[in-house]
């Protein structure tokens, strides 16, 4: 508790003597967390870590010029350099026209902590690791468990900035990866999964579990025929189709007259089952917060409406740019960095049927849950050629067995659009995206 005390008390210090400065626009951002993680490796325990960290970051509108500074050590001598730092660097920034925003009430402060992570003992990932390692020997003697991680950590963060702006929060999260794989006969099959949560809520038995039915559908090799068919993706490969449509609704790209929605909203380009929304108001998610990192209060934006695009996002200065307001979406990937447009938690529309009995109806096509690399893509266009890393067959509604050597393209504008076969009932979380699995006709497959 002292830290932070001391934290809070250098900020508010810092945050005085750019008030003293004429003319200036300042905000800080300031932190400290705490963590600890265990590693197995090749079956056994590898490593136990902890880490403890805090930072002070200031960003300056100095006569129109931006710049930013930090420091992770925490004193008094270290303020006063910020400040200067920032000053000077200021006469090289960028220039920019827009103005921090003053204090308005927050709508709602999402909850983003959970005492009982604080609480968890080592000992407990230890255990669990170990048993889990039990359990892919049992469900699958030849595969190796090649890696598996547990994480827990907590934060405290201060927001302040020259207009009055103010903001104090707590948030707590978990982590848990695993990636276990086999050689046979020269083949090399390898699969990996994993989960975060703000709470101390991870089901790990049940990502292992669903991880080991991949390996059972994996034994077997199956071929597929080069040609057009329907294809599933998992929430997991989600992700890889909807960054072409969050690229395409982030005000940066609308700036740069790159986005293909230029010109396009309130039009409906997309099937009207599809609906996207950005929404970092919600209770216990990942990327959840109340105001931005730029002091912006957050909002829930339907980017995606039944098929129209309804909203682009945006930080404060291509807002600005824009002619428009902030939509809370400003994001800082480091203390150093300078803010740009970012998605918070991403919630894809679902369907009305679980995927499994959905399946059942497809006679030909492919499962896919991850891809090889980036694929051949032009994030503008739409276009995209991936290359299946973790991917089954289906026949006859049954998965039969993994694909090798196989890829798939298509548009995806255009296969949203007059493509869209189904959105199975039941979702799954990735990351910060929660989405159902999404069944795709005539994607175009291709195998050797």
């Amino acid at each position: 508790m002292s830290e932070i005390n001391e934290l809070k008390k250098l900020s508010k210090k810092l945050l005085v003597r750019c008030k003293d400065v004429e003319s200036l626009e300042a905000d800080i951002s300031s932190g400290m967390g705490r963590g600890s993680s265990v590693d197995f490796e090749n079956d056994k325990l590898k490593s136990i870590s902890s880490a403890q960290r805090s930072s002070i970051s200031l960003r300056v509108i100095n006569k129109k010029k931006l710049a930013v500074a930090g420091t992770t050590l925490i004193n008094d001598e270290e303020i006063d350099g910020v400040l200067k730092d920032a000053m000077s660097l200021s006469k090289f920034g960028k220039k920019v026209n827009f103005h921090l925003p003053g204090k308005k009430k927050i709508a709602k402060r999402p909850k983003t902590y959970d005492a009982s992570v604080e609480k968890i003992k080592i000992d407990e990932f230890i255990e669990k690791g170990e048993m889990i390692i039990s359990r892919v020997k049992e469900k699958e003697p030849e595969m190796k468990v090649n890696s598996l991680n547990f994480s827990a950590k907590s934060s405290s963060s201060l927001f302040s900035n020259t207009s009055n702006v103010s903001d104090e929060s707590k948030a707590t999260g978990t982590s848990f990866g695993i990636e276990i794989s086999k050689i046979k006969h020269g083949d090399f099959f390898q699969l990996y999964s994993g989960q975060n949560s703000v709470k101390h809520d991870i089901n790990y038995l049940k990502i292992t579990d669903s991880l080991l039915e991949q390996a059972t559908w994996g034994r077997r090799i199956a071929k597929i025929q080069p040609g057009k068919y329907p294809v599933i993706f998992s929430p997991e490969a989600v992700p890889d189709l909807i960054g072409f449509l969050l690229t395409a609704l982030n005000g940066k790209t609308v700036n740069e007259k790159s986005s293909k929605f230029i010109g396009k909203l309130g039009k409906r380009l997309f099937d009207r089952r599809l609906s996207i929304t950005d929404n970092p108001l919600a209770d216990y998610y990942p990327s959840s917060y109340g105001l931005d990192d730029e002091g912006v209060a957050a909002k829930k934006n339907v980017v995606i409406k039944q098929g129209i695009v309804n909203k682009f996002y945006y930080d404060l200065n291509e807002a600005e740019k824009a002619g428009t307001k902030s939509t809370g979406n400003g994001g800082r990937s480091g203390m150093f960095a300078q803010a740009t447009p970012i998605t918070s938690n991403i919630f894809v529309s679902a369907g009305t049927k679980q995927y499994k009995s959905l399946i059942k109806e497809i006679k030909e096509g492919l499962l896919v849950y991850q891809f090889l690399g980036a694929g051949q893509n032009n994030p503008y266009n739409g276009d995209f050629q991936l290359g299946v890393f973790m991917g089954y067959k289906i026949e006859n509604g049954e998965v039969v067995g993994r694909v090798k050597e196989t890829s798939i393209s298509g548009n995806i504008f255009n296969l949203l659009k007059d493509n869209l076969l189904w959105f199975s009932k039941d979702t799954e979380r990735w990351g910060s995206l929660e989405s159902p699995y999404i069944c795709l006709g005539n994607v175009t497959v291709m195998s050797k």
